[in-house]
């Protein structure tokens, strides 16, 4: 009696199990990742790595992928009966988004949900599921764009211990590089910036390092859509490295302006500027238009004037230096009265040497 129970109740588990996901090879790869299912849907993590984006306050905007069908391929060599291409109709959408935002402080979140949604009566049979997901063209400077990645979904039975070969449900998630075969847990994009370094050295016999000189910077993302969030300042001696948390300048819509006062060999950096963006630079003040002549030094040539016109964030760090030269003291025009003596004495500068001038006074 105890072994025609015992029968019945194995012959009861291979028949489930042949109806179910929970026999197959694939299963015992199942990650512990941070795929997640929720209903009819698949919610994956895409990630912005900012290792090489010092000072930078990530990027603002959103970035789309194409969800498809399964091709010819993408099926392991080795694939069982259980795994299968994907299907169109089996997606309720062929694209996902993943959209990133700012805080208030200028910091960009480095991670969003991309859900992919499924069309469940559109499956008939429990199995391995294999779709492709590939990042459009997001059009953000630097950067990097993940490559094309399949995405293995186990569908199951909704009733394991009542299938009903109509009604499924999604088990769980599997992505991995197409090329490589590597798993991932999130679908990671690296980002890259550069820092522009301006440096402000004095020259001739009359500079003095007590002179302030104003320096305003534009800045502009060259991104239509998508934006870079923010960027550092720092500022301290010239040649030395500087340190500390700076000050983080949050840019809108794609554009900021900064005002900065150096004295002569003081230094200001703009940490997290991506290749391809944009700055014009500016001096000012008082103590500027005392100096004769401005030179600017920066990548790829030489310059005169106040200005800095557009110049361009390339593969590397820009530095650029602007020498402000003094060589004369500047006229200034002034008259002595000599009554006592009937004469008017007439003090010019020039050259460098002091010359009186005597002329009578009737």
């Amino acid at each position: 009696m105890n072994t025609i129970k015992l029968s019945a109740a194995l012959t009861a588990a291979v028949l489930a199990g042949a109806l179910s996901t929970a026999a197959y090879a694939a299963d015992a790869e199942r990650p512990a990742s941070r795929i997640t299912v929720s209903g009819g849907s698949i919610i994956l993590k895409k990630a912005i790595n900012l290792d090489k984006a010092p000072g930078a306050g990530g990027i603002k905007g959103t970035i789309t992928f194409n969800v498809a069908a399964g091709q010819d391929g993408d099926l392991p060599q080795a694939h069982t009966a259980d795994e299968m291409l994907g299907t169109a109709d089996q997606l309720a959408s062929t694209t996902a988004t993943a959209e990133f935002t700012a805080d208030a402080q200028g910091k960009a979140s480095t991670e969003s949900n991309v859900t992919v949604d499924f069309n469940m009566d559109k499956f008939t049979k429990p199995g391995i599921y294999y779709y492709r997901l590939t990042e459009q063209a997001h059009g953000i400077s630097g950067l990097s764009t993940a490559p094309l990645y399949l995405l293995k979904v186990s569908v199951a039975n909704e009733s394991e211990a009542e299938p009903d070969g109509q009604h499924f449900k999604l088990e769980y998630a599997i992505l991995a590089e197409k090329e490589t075969g590597t798993k991932a847990e999130l679908v990671t994009n690296e980002y890259t910036t550069h820092s522009l370094t301006v440096t402000k050295r004095l020259a001739g016999d009359f500079a003095s390092y007590g002179d302030s000189f104003d320096f305003t910077l534009h800045i502009t993302d060259p991104d239509t859509e998508n934006h870079m969030a923010s960027v550092t300042l720092r500022t301290g001696p010239a040649d030395d490295e500087l340190s500390g948390p700076g000050t983080v300048y949050t840019l809108e819509n794609g554009k900021k302006e900064i005002k900065v006062t150096l004295k002569g060999n003081e230094q200001l950096e703009v940490t997290g500027l991506p290749e391809g963006a944009t700055y014009t630079i500016d001096e000012s003040g008082t103590d500027a238009a005392k100096y004769t002549s401005t030179t600017w030094v920066f990548p790829g040539g030489t310059g005169t004037g106040t200005s800095l016109g557009q110049q361009t964030i390339g593969t590397a760090d820009a530095a650029i230096t602007v020498t402000n030269i003094r060589d004369a003291v500047t006229p200034t025009g002034l008259l002595l009265d000599a009554a006592p003596y009937g004469a008017m004495l007439a003090l010019a500068v020039g050259s460098g040497a002091v010359v009186f001038h005597k002329r009578r006074c009737d």
